[in-house]
């Protein structure tokens, strides 16, 4: 008798296997700080299928910050099933946690319910915790999150700020978001005049309506402190329509951390078409630290179109002397994806930079 096919293995599927290596990794990993790290990745993920799970784990956590941003992550899974408990589980945080998970909940709202994005923000957000009472650094993430779906209200947001270089980065936060469609606003947003540490998100902005424009912008920079920063994020903007000059500008940024995050971002805007050239990319860091942290990252865009791809990218990071952090945030973020928890995540190449200090 013939067996019959097997059948093909489902996002959820996959999913279910990166988590189940996530955290067996994270029992694993070689000291307690190290665990926790890897804890606060896994946790929020788990989440979007045990909730309770996810909080037991969260409550191991003995540092009270990280605790809460935990569960901030928690908030932002189980918005997705019960939208008011998660709004109301984070009003007592902390401003920084409480506005980033509400911004990670609108975010993530609008594409699961079409327009519903807007009618939370208002209903569940702005009548209670209006960004005017925050401080200007979560005002303005919280703008720059709005953007992505609300443009017009996220302008707002940023014209209420009253700090000018945190008013300066909301409105580059809107200025990104609208310059595909309307790159006449995107660069009539940006104010002429702007406090110089602004400089990489006006530059950032700029460069996706006009990328030679951006990197006169940079060259002009009084302050070549913000130079490698301004041109990385040159780099990534540059990254959607021509990869190959994203890659030029990238290697010739002389900071370490900033050039490898720009070539992540090259590699990541590569890997649907090219993912053999995405890794050719990525082994131009020339870091191993630093090159597996990329690989992290690249995992978490093949998952999207490719999920036995991306957990097998995933599982292939080294493990060295049981530092497991990179396959533990390539597993977790993986699964992110493919369960549509909704967490925004720190770029792995990004805290590579902060291990390397």
């Amino acid at each position: 008798m013939t067996p019959p096919p097997a059948t093909a293995a489902s996002p959820a599927d996959h999913a279910a296997t990166a988590l189940d290596q996530a955290l067996r990794l994270t029992a694993e990993a070689r000291s307690k700080q190290l665990r926790r790290v890897c804890l606060a990745a896994v946790a929020p993920v788990l989440a979007g299928v045990a909730e309770a799970t996810a909080l037991g784990l969260a409550a191991t956590l003995e540092d009270e910050d990280r605790r809460q941003s935990v569960l901030a992550d928690i908030a932002v899974a189980v918005a997705a099933t019960d939208l008011r408990r998660a709004v109301d589980s984070v009003r007592d945080f902390h401003e920084a946690y409480r506005a980033k998970a509400l911004a990670d909940i609108v975010k993530a709202e609008d594409p699961r319910r079409p327009g519903n994005g807007t009618y939370v923000l208002d209903t569940y957000i702005l009548g209670a915790a209006p960004p005017a009472g925050w401080s200007p650094q979560s005002a303005a993430e919280f703008a720059s999150a709005v953007a992505e779906f609300a443009p017009d209200r996220a302008e707002e947001i940023a014209a209420g700020i009253d700090a000018g270089y945190s008013r300066t980065v909301a409105l580059a936060g809107v200025a990104r978001s609208v310059a595909a469609t309307d790159p006449g606003r995107a660069l009539r947003l940006l104010p002429d005049r702007y406090d110089p540490w602004a400089a990489p998100a006006v530059a950032e902005a700029v460069a996706l309506v006009d990328p030679d424009r951006a990197l006169s912008l940079v060259a002009s920079l009084a302050d070549r402190r913000q130079r490698p920063h301004a041109l990385a994020g040159v780099a990534r903007s540059v990254a959607a329509t021509d990869p190959d000059r994203a890659v030029r500008i990238a290697d010739g940024i002389t900071d370490r951390a900033q050039r490898a995050e720009a070539l992540a971002a090259a590699a990541a805007a590569v890997a649907v078409t090219g993912p053999g050239r995405a890794l050719e990319v990525i082994s131009m860091i020339g870091d191993r630290d630093f090159e597996e942290a990329a690989r992290a990252d690249l995992a978490l865009v093949v998952a999207a179109h490719a999920p036995d791809r991306a957990v097998r990218l995933a599982e292939g990071l080294a493990v060295r002397g049981g530092d497991v952090l990179w396959r533990v945030l390539a597993l977790a973020g993986v699964a992110s994806v493919l369960l549509g928890t909704g967490q925004r995540r720190t770029p792995a190449v990004r805290l590579a930079a902060g291990r390397s200090r």
